[in-house]
C-alpha cells in the first residue's frame, strides 16, 4: 500500500441517496460550521462521494483547516481564476509561509461551547505571528493551552513530511491539512478513556488539483 494512505481519509466509493436524506444531514452538520448548500438544486439520484469521517469517535471535535502552498491554483484554471487566487495568497501568509488557516471549529471548555473560526480570517492574515496566534487558538480550549497535543502533531507532521518528499511524486494545488482532536477532554491528560490515547489526527484532504510531477519538476 502507498505510504501516503495513513494520511488521508478513506475513499468508499460513490452512492446514490435520496434527496431527503442530503437536507437532512446538511441541516444536522451545517449550524455549528455556519455554511449553507443549495441543497434543493441537487438531482435526484445524483451520485455522491463516500468517505470517512475523520471525526468519527469524537465527542466535541475541534478540526482546523490549513490551506497548503504559496500556489493556490491548478494549470487547467482560466486567467481570471489565476489573478483571484494569487492576491488571496499575497494578501495572507500563504505566500510568505506557504500556509494559512482557513477555518477551524474548537470546542471551549469554559463556555461550554464550539467556537468558529471562518476563512476569511486567514484570508487577510499576514506574518507568522498571525500564523501561530491562530494554532494557539486551535489548541486552547478557554481554560488551558494543549501542549500535551503539541509533541504528537509534531510527530505526525514529521511522517508526513517523510512521505511527501520521498514517495509521493505528485505536486499539489490548494490542497488542506486538518489537524483534528478531541475536545472532551476534561483532565487534559494524553490518555482518554479505557486508558487509550486521545484522538488526534493530521491528514490532507482537497486533491481536486493534484498533477504528476514531471521529470526535473523539484516540488515545493
Amino acid at each position: 500500500p502507498s505510504p501516503i494512505l495513513p494520511f488521508i481519509p478513506r475513499f468508499y466509493g460513490t452512492r446514490e441517496i435520496p434527496l431527503e436524506d442530503v437536507q437532512e444531514i446538511v441541516k444536522r452538520h451545517s449550524a455549528p460550521f455556519r455554511f449553507s448548500r443549495q441543497v434543493d438544486k441537487v438531482p435526484q439520484g445524483s451520485q455522491f462521494i463516500v468517505m470517512e469521517d475523520l471525526t468519527r469517535g469524537c465527542k466535541r471535535p475541534c478540526v482546523v483547516d490549513l490551506k497548503l502552498g504559496t500556489r493556490q491554483h491548478g494549470d487547467d484554471v482560466p486567467p481570471a481564476k489565476v489573478i483571484s487566487m494569487t492576491k488571496k495568497c499575497q494578501d495572507s501568509t500563504s505566500a510568505s509561509l506557504g500556509v494559512r488557516l482557513s477555518g477551524m471549529i474548537v470546542w471551549s471548555a469554559q463556555e461550554q461551547k464550539h467556537v468558529f473560526v471562518d476563512k476569511y480570517v486567514g484570508r487577510h492574515s499576514q506574518g507568522i505571528e498571525s500564523l501561530r496566534d491562530g494554532l494557539q487558538i486551535f489548541l486552547h480550549d478557554g481554560t488551558k493551552l494543549r501542549v500535551n497535543l503539541i509533541h504528537r502533531y509534531l510527530d505526525k507532521l514529521r511522517s508526513l513530511e517523510h512521505v511527501l518528499q520521498t514517495s509521493f511524486p505528485y505536486r499539489m494545488y490548494s490542497a488542506s491539512l486538518l489537524l483534528i482532536y478531541d475536545g472532551d477532554d476534561d483532565d487534559h491528560d494524553e490518555v482518554g478513556e479505557k486508558g487509550r490515547l486521545a484522538k488526534v489526527e493530521a491528514r490532507v484532504i482537497d486533491f481536486a488539483h493534484i498533477y504528476a510531477l514531471e521529470p526535473g519538476r523539484e516540488k515545493d
